[in-house]
Order: structure tokens, then C-alpha cells, then sequence
């Protein structure tokens, strides 16, 4: 076998496993993922969201990612800990709200990066 041949099936085969091994280990994050595990059914779908003045439809997917349907180029992410889910925005604002829904809602603010707070709701 030539040179170049040999240099080029190694090459396939390298390019092979490198991408085996990342999508073998993006498989394994999202099935360990704490939001699937822990609190898919309470957080995971859409949700209405207000707060003085401004509405949109926030997405939260299984793994972790929520956008609102006025942006979806916005892509946030979300966790839950100590029964609060926590957004977390490219813009540097954080949302926090207290687990579990009551009357369909969860009751929360929003907190900007200059200090901003708002009162926010969201609701199934």
C-alpha cells in the first residue's frame, strides 16, 4: 500500500473516533443530565412568561437549554437546585423561581446585570 493511501485511511480513522468519543460522551452527559433525572416532568415544556410589561414563551428542553419563542436565537440554560430553577441569559440577567408550581405558576424574579429586579411569572 502506498504512503498517502495509508496516511489517508488513518486519517478517516482518527476523524472516526474522535467524533465516536464526543458524541459517546454528549450521550452520556444528557442521560446523566440532573434536569432529566430529577425534574423533567416539573420543568421541561412551555411556559408563559411575564414580568411588567413583557411576555414571550420560554422553551425549556430536557437537556438543560431554554430559549423564549420571541428569540430563539437567545439560548439560556437552566438548572434546578434547593427546589429553585435558575435561567441564566447570554445578557447576563438570571432568573430564579421557587419549586413546585402553585395553581399552575411559578412566582419569581428577574435580576439584570446592572442590578435590575423584576417581578416574574411563569405559567403552565
Amino acid at each position: 500500500m502506498k504512503r498517502s493511501t495509508i496516511a489517508v485511511i488513518s486519517a478517516c480513522l482518527l476523524v472516526a473516533v474522535v467524533f465516536t468519543t464526543a458524541f459517546a460522551r454528549e450521550h452520556d452527559r444528557r442521560r446523566h443530565n440532573p434536569h432529566q433525572r430529577n425534574h423533567h416532568g416539573a420543568v421541561v415544556g412551555e411556559w408563559a412568561y411575564s414580568t411588567q410589561g413583557y411576555s414571550d414563551e420560554f422553551v425549556f428542553e430536557s437537556n438543560g437549554e431554554v430559549y423564549g419563542l420571541n428569540d430563539p436565537g437567545n439560548l439560556g440554560t437552566w438548572r434546578v437546585s434547593n427546589r429553585v430553577l435558575e435561567l441564566r441569559w447570554p445578557n447576563g440577567w438570571i432568573h430564579r423561581y421557587r419549586l413546585p408550581e402553585e395553581s399552575g405558576q411559578l412566582i419569581g424574579k428577574a435580576y439584570g446585570p446592572g442590578g435590575e429586579r423584576a417581578s416574574a411569572v411563569l405559567t403552565r
